[in-house]
């Protein structure tokens, strides 16, 4: 099976262009990086991959706030579900 991949914008002074923290975290745990080029807001377009949707949506769950995952919509739904279950377990 390949790579899943996600496309996503990121804010630029997270640093991501220079492979961040987070985003040698994610290297570290079997994906990978990829920069697509810039916006004109100052975002970076990147693609992410890892290796399935639940794997991909947790991974970029820990880019909250910076990022923003645009596709595929199976990422977004798998970080729908993540993000429903986490507020349900953590409800005061």
């Amino acid at each position: 099976m390949g790579l899943i991949r996600g496309e996503i914008l990121a804010r630029r002074e997270v640093g991501i262009e220079h492979h961040m923290p987070v985003a040698v975290g994610l290297a570290e745990v079997d994906s990978d990086v990829d920069p697509l080029g810039g916006e004109q807001d100052g975002r970076l377009r990147l693609e992410v991959g890892s290796n399935t949707v639940e794997m991909l949506a947790r991974q970029l769950a820990g880019w909250e706030p910076e990022a923003e995952v645009e596709g595929p919509p199976e990422v977004r739904a798998a970080l729908a579900t993540l993000g429903r279950s986490l507020a349900a377990r953590y409800a005061d």
